[in-house]
């Protein structure tokens, strides 16, 4: 589906639009999730912060911007923001100062394209003939 068309489902809270970003995003969010919260909480604490992220889209979608933003960006965002908020709740102990040195801001949602871009690119050039694949490489 046209990540558009999904964005306009979504402001319109139209039938179907959050099952839709669950079934495509869930290992996204899952993946950013548990890399800021892993090892620290359970998996239901986990699995939990999945959940609200989706329902944070979804009681927030009239509020999307169809031209500045993809729904992967937000719930990137979204996710980080969560995630933040539930350690936040572990911690409550931790100044604000602590916290920011603990967990200083990353851009998870590159991280994991950038990731995704390599292992891409790894998969076009182990598909090369032998001789090619030496070219390239040089």
């Amino acid at each position: 589906m046209d990540e558009l068309k999904l964005l306009k489902k979504l402001k319109r809270k139209k039938r179907g639009a959050l099952d839709e970003v669950i079934t495509i995003y869930t290992g996204y969010v899952a993946t950013i999730v548990y890399n800021i919260i892993g090892g620290m909480m359970s998996k239901e604490d986990m699995e939990e912060v999945v959940s609200d992220v989706f329902i944070l889209l979804w009681n927030h979608s009239e509020k999307l911007e169809e031209s500045r933003q993809s729904i992967k960006g937000y719930l990137g965002a979204i996710a980080r923001n969560s995630s933040k908020n539930k350690l936040r709740g572990l911690n409550s102990d931790l100044s604000i100062d602590e916290y920011d040195m603990l967990f200083p801001e990353a851009n998870l949602e590159e991280e994991i394209e950038q990731k995704e871009r390599a292992a891409l690119l790894l998969k076009a050039i182990d598909s090369m003939e032998e001789s090619e694949r030496e070219i390239f490489k040089r």
